[in-house]
Protein backbone atom coordinates (compact mmCIF):
# COMPACT_ATOMS: atom_id res chain seq x y z
CA UNK A 1 0.00 0.00 0.00
CA UNK A 2 1.43 3.56 -0.86
CA UNK A 3 -0.05 6.45 1.02
CA UNK A 4 0.36 9.39 -0.15
CA UNK A 5 -0.24 12.31 2.44
CA UNK A 6 -1.54 16.08 1.14
CA UNK A 7 -0.22 18.68 3.88
CA UNK A 8 -3.32 21.05 2.27
CA UNK A 9 -7.03 20.42 4.29
CA UNK A 10 -10.03 21.37 2.02
CA UNK A 11 -11.91 23.92 4.30
CA UNK A 12 -15.33 22.35 4.77
CA UNK A 13 -17.33 21.75 7.84
CA UNK A 14 -18.30 18.39 6.63
CA UNK A 15 -14.67 17.31 6.98
CA UNK A 16 -13.56 15.88 10.30
CA UNK A 17 -9.97 16.55 9.71
CA UNK A 18 -10.75 20.02 8.74
CA UNK A 19 -13.39 20.84 11.34
CA UNK A 20 -11.50 19.51 14.30
CA UNK A 21 -8.09 21.41 13.23
CA UNK A 22 -10.11 24.47 12.77
CA UNK A 23 -11.91 24.08 16.55
CA UNK A 24 -8.28 23.61 17.91
CA UNK A 25 -7.11 26.59 16.61
CA UNK A 26 -4.11 25.12 14.99
CA UNK A 27 -4.33 26.00 11.36
CA UNK A 28 -1.44 28.06 10.16
CA UNK A 29 -3.02 31.89 10.40
CA UNK A 30 -2.74 35.43 8.37
CA UNK A 31 -0.08 37.81 9.04
CA UNK A 32 -2.67 39.56 11.66
CA UNK A 33 -2.41 36.07 13.70
CA UNK A 34 -5.73 35.84 13.87
CA UNK A 35 -7.89 34.52 11.00
CA UNK A 36 -7.14 31.33 9.38
CA UNK A 37 -4.73 31.71 6.20
CA UNK A 38 -6.56 30.57 3.09
CA UNK A 39 -5.21 29.19 -0.16
CA UNK A 40 -5.40 27.03 -3.04
CA UNK A 41 -4.97 23.18 -3.99
CA UNK A 42 -6.44 20.66 -6.20
CA UNK A 43 -9.31 20.42 -3.55
CA UNK A 44 -10.33 24.08 -3.75
CA UNK A 45 -10.13 26.57 -1.18
CA UNK A 46 -7.24 24.81 1.66
CA UNK A 47 -6.11 25.35 5.01
CA UNK A 48 -2.53 24.02 6.44
CA UNK A 49 -1.77 22.52 9.54
CA UNK A 50 0.68 25.04 11.55
CA UNK A 51 3.98 22.43 12.78
CA UNK A 52 4.96 25.23 14.30
CA UNK A 53 2.50 25.31 17.01
CA UNK A 54 3.54 22.11 19.33
CA UNK A 55 -0.07 21.49 20.16
CA UNK A 56 -0.52 20.36 16.94
CA UNK A 57 2.04 17.78 16.80
CA UNK A 58 -0.27 15.16 18.60
CA UNK A 59 -3.65 15.92 16.53
CA UNK A 60 -1.70 15.13 13.56
CA UNK A 61 -0.10 12.17 14.89
CA UNK A 62 -3.66 11.17 15.33
CA UNK A 63 -4.09 10.75 12.08
CA UNK A 64 -2.60 7.88 11.11
CA UNK A 65 -2.81 4.22 12.70
CA UNK A 66 -2.04 0.85 11.64
CA UNK A 67 -5.33 -0.51 13.02
CA UNK A 68 -9.07 0.52 12.77
CA UNK A 69 -10.49 2.36 15.32
CA UNK A 70 -13.81 3.44 17.19
CA UNK A 71 -13.72 6.56 15.32
CA UNK A 72 -12.76 7.90 11.88
CA UNK A 73 -9.23 7.05 10.52
CA UNK A 74 -7.21 6.23 7.51
CA UNK A 75 -6.91 2.56 7.37
CA UNK A 76 -9.89 -0.08 6.59
CA UNK A 77 -10.32 -3.22 5.87
CA UNK A 78 -9.70 -4.34 1.98
CA UNK A 79 -9.81 -7.58 0.59
CA UNK A 80 -6.73 -8.38 -1.41
CA UNK A 81 -7.77 -12.02 -2.29
CA UNK A 82 -8.18 -12.19 -6.14
CA UNK A 83 -5.29 -10.05 -6.79
CA UNK A 84 -2.68 -11.53 -9.19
Amino acid sequence: MVVIVDPHLKRVDDYPVYKQARELGILVKQKNGQDDYEGWCWPGSSAWVDFFNPASWDFWKSLFKTTQGSSWSWTGKISTSGMT
